[in-house]
């Protein structure tokens, strides 16, 4: 038999135990607002009002419940998520975190790695020190401080990071926008429906291709391009200090450099359909000139448009609708500034 353990089957308002075992995975299959907090401890405690009962399958323990609950769980646990409702996920530092499915927004603050499977999002995570994986999220995603790799496949949502110390690929039907240290060498693969944006210190050293649909604007010590509607490579500079190599493409357009588009003032809400918020997939145009760029040609057209309003303005009606928290919204506005 698979399950060797069945326990706390309750019914309103419970408090239940399970045990756990090292090298456990703590699988919650449930729905209602969720919020799970790691502490010094080696069993995973809920509290919550509705009906709750676990199971033990070999190193998996299985909890099932319907309605808000809150869990202490150890900060090495390794949480399989598959719930509806919004989930808040905070100080399992040390943990592996996995959300199969995500029905709701999904907030996490600290682990060792995630893997996102699917999720309809939007997803905020800070201060995960290993990787990162998405993959099939329908939101805005919001990374911050993240230590391993990131790889974003399958997107339907801006994707905004801010700070990230290892390689990054993104694939997604909205926007980009990036702030890197530039102190650590880096691959930067972006796939972008939308505009991508790498805000650096202009003396951050950065190589390789970069093909856009519209603008291209690069605000380096030594490089000062625009370009529009063109594949450009930068050559790889000679030293020892670290360098970004990027691969971008992208419908919208491409600034690399300091100060990134200034936001565009919003004096009213205008609604558009999600499709058109999130920016779905464009027939690509085609471009017309690919060239090395080894020395900066003058810097005489205007600065890039910026693009964010479409972002905002998706922001603002999920807050409208109720499918996030004003505190949420609050957290998705700041991280486009």
């Amino acid at each position: 038999m698979k399950t060797r353990k069945t326990k706390g089957q309750s019914a309103g308002w419970f408090t239940e135990t399970a045990p756990l075992k090292p090298g456990d995975i703590l699988h919650l299959k449930c729905n209602g607002p969720i919020n799970i907090e790691g502490d010094d401890r080696s069993d995973a405690l809920f509290n919550g009002v509705g009906d709750l009962h676990w199971s033990r399958e070999g190193q998996v323990v299985k909890v099932h419940f319907d309605g808000p609950i809150s869990a202490a769980v150890p900060r090495d646990a390794h949480l399989r998520l598959d719930t509806d409702g919004p989930v808040k996920v905070r100080k399992v530092t040390e943990g592996e975190i996995e959300a199969l499915s995500m029905d709701g927004p999904l907030t996490v603050e600290g682990g060792a790695s995630l893997h996102v499977r699917n999720a309809d999002g939007p997803l905020i995570v800070s201060r995960i020190s290993g990787p990162v994986m998405v993959t099939n999220i329908d939101g805005p995603t919001t990374l911050k401080e993240i230590g391993g790799d990131v790889t974003v496949s399958n997107a339907d949502g801006p994707v905004v990071i801010k700070r990230c110390d290892g390689d990054i690929d993104i694939a997604t039907d909205g926007g980009a926008y990036l702030t890197l240290a530039g102190d650590v060498a880096q691959n930067v693969r972006l796939r972008v429906d939308g505009n991508a944006f790498l805000k650096v210190p202009a003396s951050t050293r950065v190589a390789g291709r970069i093909q856009a649909d519209g603008r291209i604007s690069v605000e380096l010590d030594g490089q000062s391009i625009q370009a529009e509607n063109e594949t450009i490579t930068l050559p790889r500079p000679e030293g020892a200090q670290p360098v970004i190599t990027v691969d971008l493409e992208a419908d919208g357009d491409v600034y690399i450099g300091p100060n990134p588009p200034a936001a565009e003032a919003n004096s009213g809400i205008h609604f558009m359909g999600l499709a058109g918020l999130f920016g779905r997939r464009r027939g690509k145009k085609q471009v017309k000139v690919t060239r090395t760029v080894a020395t900066p040609p003058p810097a005489d057209s205007a600065p890039p448009k910026d693009n964010l309003a479409a972002e905002r303005e998706m922001i603002l009606r999920m807050v409208a609708e109720g499918k996030i928290t004003a505190e949420e919204g609050d957290q998705l506005l700041e991280a486009l500034q």
